[in-house]
C-alpha cells in the first residue's frame, strides 16, 4: 500500500510539473511548440547527421503534449451494462435494439458438410424422433413437463403484466401526436402506464394480448429492415406484406399482424389505421391457399370413450384414474380444457336412491365470459351421471380425487386436475392443454406424440366428441349451439330461464341412452348409424326416453315457420282436432250433467289481408310492410310515398302481414 501511494504521488507531481511548463529552457515555449512541426523540421537533418538531429529536439514538450492529450474513461458499473440496464432502467424501450439506420443480418451459420437442406432435414428428424420408452414409466411422468409451479390465477396475472410491458414498448415507437402516446407521456411511473394500457384492453384475454403484441413487434422489426417506419401508409403496408409473403412467412403469421393492427385501430381509436385494416389488396396479399382438409381435432370414438371409463375404474395408476375422470367430465359437459381447469369444486345432484344424476361445476373465468349472451354470468358445466358405460363414473372420479389429496367439494382447494410432480404429489399448477392432449392419447392407445398418432387427437377432442355425436344424430343447430356453450340469438330467453341447461341435459340423456342401447352408433357410416332392431331394447329409462323421443320427433319452430310461409293453415289438422275432441277436458264441477256435454272445439282461422277493390299490394323489401297501389298508378302509393325499387311483389301473403295504416285510411276515404 505504501509503494502504491508513493507511485501515485510521484505521478501527480510529474503531471503538475508538465503543466507548469518545464520548457523554460526552450526558446520557443510551450504555446508556440507543436510536435508535428518539430518532427517535420528535423526530418531532413536526421537523414544526414544521424543522432545529431535529435540534439535540438524538445523531449519535454513532446512528453507534456502526450500527457495532456490522454483520454480518461471511467469503467461501466454493473447495472449500467447492456444486460442489467434492461432490468434497472425503468425507461428502457424494448424496441431500442432496432436501429433503422443500421444493417440487419442473420448470424453466420457454420459451414457443415452436406448442405443446408440435409442439415435441416436431420434436425427435423431428430426433433420428431421419439425417445425410448420405459414400460415401467408412468403415463404422467411422460407427459408432465418441468414448468414453474404457479396457480392458473398467478399465471394469468403474469401473462397480463408481460403483455402490458410488450405493448408499452410497441406504443413508444408510435407518433407522439396520437392520443394514447400523449396520455402515456403524462404517466409518471411504469405502474401508471401499465394501468392505463390495461384499461384500453379491458375484457381481452392475456394470452390474446401477448400474441397481438408479438405480431406488432414482428411487423415493426421487419418494417425497419426493409426501410418502412410506422405508421405505414396503405401502399407501404401492402408492399411490406407482399414482400414478407414472398420471403416465406406463413399466411397465419401475417394474418396475426392484420389482427393486431385491427386491435390497435379499435382499442385505441386510431383512425389512420382504418385504411390498413380494410384494404382489400392487403387481405388478398396474405390470403391462404385453398386447404384440402380442415386441420381440426378429431372427436373420440365410442370405443375410445369406453376405454376412458375402463381406465377410471380399473387402472393401476391413481393419476390415470384422476385424468380419465377429468376427461370424461369434459366430454359429457362439452367443456374446453382451459375452462375446466378454471373450476374449483363439484356439486352433485342425486336421485332419491342416492345415485348421482348430474355433476355440475361453476366457472367464472372462461372463454366466452365477455360475450353478450354470457356477460357477468358463470359458465355452468353439467355432466350426466350415467355415461355410455352405464356405471357410476362420477363417484369413481370423486374417490380418485380424494385418494390423491384433493377435496372435490371444497372451492378453496384449487384446480381439480393439478399436475403431479415426479413423486406423484399434486402441484399448484394445472395440467396444461398440450399435456392433457398427450395424456389423453396415451389413455386411448395412441402415440404420445401428436404427429405420430393415427388421428389428430388433442384436448379439444373432448369438447367436440358429444357435439359431433349430436350433429350425426340430427339435433338442431340451435340446440347444438346451446350444448357447446356458444352464443346464440336466444340469449334473452336464457336470462329468464334460471335453468338454461334443462333442455340440453334432456337431449344429452336421450343421446347417451341411444348410444348405450346400441340403437345409435355414431362411429358408423351414414347408412348404418341406426339399428331399428335395438330401438326398444333400452334400460330402466325407457319411459323417459319415450317422452324425449316424442319431443325430439316433433317439428321444431323453424319447420313450423317454413310451413306457415308456404301457405300452411294451422286449422286444417284433422287428426289432431280429432284427438282433441276425443280427449276433451272436463271441469271439476259437482254437476255430472255438465261433464257429460261435449265441448265444441272452436277452430280459429286467421286469413291473410286482402286489398280493397281497385288496389293491389306491394311489399317493402326491408320492412316487409304492405302498401296499397291504386290501379293505373305506377309511381305513387296510396299513402303518398313514391314507389321505388325497394317495393316488390309480395308473393304469398301471411296471416300476420302488416299493412300501412296511411294506405288503409286513403283507401277508406275513396
Amino acid at each position: 500500500m505504501h509503494n502504491e501511494s508513493g507511485e501515485g504521488e510521484s505521478r501527480d507531481a510529474f503531471l503538475r510539473l508538465m503543466e507548469a511548463g518545464l520548457d523554460a529552457d526552450s526558446e520557443q515555449g510551450a504555446s508556440q511548440y507543436s510536435p508535428e512541426q518539430s518532427l517535420a523540421s528535423e526530418r531532413g537533418r536526421a537523414n544526414t547527421h544521424g543522432f545529431e538531429a535529435f540534439e535540438n529536439f524538445n523531449f519535454q514538450n513532446a512528453l507534456r503534449h502526450a500527457a495532456l492529450d490522454r483520454t480518461v474513461s471511467l469503467p461501466d458499473l454493473p447495472w449500467e451494462t447492456a444486460a442489467w440496464s434492461f432490468i434497472f432502467n425503468d425507461d428502457h424501450n424494448m424496441l431500442s435494439f432496432v436501429d433503422p439506420a443500421g444493417s440487419f443480418a442473420d448470424p453466420p451459420m457454420p459451414a457443415l458438410p452436406g448442405g443446408a437442406d440435409e442439415v435441416l432435414g436431420e434436425l427435423v428428424e431428430r426433433k420428431k424422433r421419439s425417445r425410448q420408452i420405459d414400460p415401467a414409466e408412468s403415463n404422467f411422468s411422460r407427459v408432465i413437463g418441468h414448468k414453474q409451479d404457479v396457480a392458473w390465477e398467478e399465471k394469468r396475472e403474469a401473462d397480463l403484466q408481460k403483455s402490458l410491458m410488450k405493448w408499452l414498448g410497441v406504443i413508444r415507437v408510435w407518433p407522439d401526436e396520437w392520443a394514447v402516446c400523449k396520455e402515456l407521456s403524462e404517466c409518471e411511473t411504469i405502474e401508471a402506464s401499465c394501468e392505463l394500457v390495461s384499461h384500453y384492453f379491458s375484457g381481452k384475454a392475456p394470452a390474446t394480448l401477448v400474441k397481438r403484441a408479438n405480431s406488432m413487434i414482428f411487423i415493426l422489426e421487419q418494417g425497419h429492415k426493409l426501410g418502412y417506419f410506422f405508421p405505414y401508409t396503405e401502399r407501404e403496408f401492402y408492399n411490406l406484406l407482399k414482400t414478407l409473403k414472398a420471403a416465406g412467412f406463413k399466411s397465419s403469421r401475417l394474418k396475426g399482424v392484420l389482427e393486431a393492427c385491427t386491435l390497435c385501430r379499435y382499442a385505441f381509436n386510431i383512425e389512420s389505421l382504418h385504411d390498413l385494416t380494410n384494404s382489400r389488396r392487403c387481405l388478398g396479399a396474405i390470403a391462404m391457399a385453398p386447404m384440402e382438409k380442415a386441420n381440426q381435432a378429431a372427436p373420440l370414438k365410442v370405443s375410445e370413450v369406453q376405454m376412458l371409463h375402463d381406465a377410471l375404474e380399473s387402472s393401476q395408476d391413481i393419476w390415470d384414474r384422476v385424468a380419465a375422470g377429468a376427461f370424461l367430465f369434459c366430454i359429457y359437459s362439452r367443456a374446453r380444457w382451459s375452462d375446466f381447469i378454471h373450476g374449483h369444486s363439484i356439486e352433485l345432484d342425486t336421485l332419491e336412491d342416492g345415485d348421482i344424476a348430474y355433476a355440475e361445476m361453476h366457472v367464472s373465468v372462461h372463454k366466452t365470459m365477455f360475450a353478450s349472451a354470457r356477460r357477468f354470468r358463470f359458465l355452468n358445466l353439467v355432466a350426466p351421471g350415467r355415461g355410455i358405460h352405464g356405471g357410476d363414473w362420477v363417484r369413481c372420479w370423486m374417490d380418485s380425487l380424494r385418494a390423491v389429496g384433493i377435496n372435490p367439494y371444497d372451492p378453496e382447494h384449487g384446480c381439480l386436475m393439478p399436475a403431479p410432480d415426479s413423486y406423484g404429489h399434486p402441484l399448484k399448477r394445472a395440467v396444461e392443454t398440450e399435456e392433457a392432449g398427450a395424456w389423453l392419447r396415451l389413455l386411448i392407445g395412441e402415440h404420445v406424440n401428436k404427429a405420430e398418432s393415427t388421428r389428430p387427437i388433442s384436448s379439444h377432442s373432448l369438447k367436440s366428441t358429444m357435439l359431433s355425436f349430436a350433429s350425426k344424430r340430427g339435433i338442431s343447430h340451435q340446440d347444438r349451439l346451446s350444448l357447446g356453450h356458444h352464443s346464440h340469438p336466444f340469449k334473452m330467453a336464457d336470462v329468464y330461464a334460471r335453468d338454461a341447461q334443462a333442455r340440453d341435459l334432456r337431449l344429452m340423456d336421450k343421446l347417451i341412452a341411444e348410444i348405450r342401447s346400441g340403437y345409435f352408433c355414431p362411429d358408423e357410416s351414414r347408412a348404418g348409424r341406426f339399428h331399428e332392431s335395438k330401438r326398444l331394447k333400452v334400460d330402466a329409462t325407457a319411459q323417459v326416453e319415450t317422452e324425449l323421443a316424442s319431443t325430439v320427433g316433433e317439428p321444431d319452430d323453424d319447420q313450423n315457420w317454413a310451413l306457415l310461409e308456404d301457405g300452411y293453415d294451422p286449422s286444417v289438422v284433422p287428426d289432431r282436432q280429432a284427438e282433441v275432441e276425443d280427449d276433451h277436458v272436463t271441469t271439476c264441477s259437482s254437476s255430472s250433467s255438465e261433464s257429460e256435454v261435449e265441448r265444441e272445439v272452436v277452430v280459429r282461422q286467421f286469413a291473410p289481408p286482402t286489398a280493397p277493390a281497385g288496389y293491389t299490394f306491394v311489399k317493402h323489401s326491408k320492412s316487409k310492410l304492405l302498401h296499397y297501389v291504386e290501379d293505373g298508378m305506377l309511381r305513387v302509393l296510396a299513402c303518398g310515398r313514391m314507389k321505388s325499387d325497394m317495393y316488390i311483389d309480395p308473393g304469398v301473403l301471411r296471416y300476420d302481414s302488416a299493412v300501412c295504416h296511411a294506405c288503409q285510411r286513403a283507401a277508406g276515404k275513396d
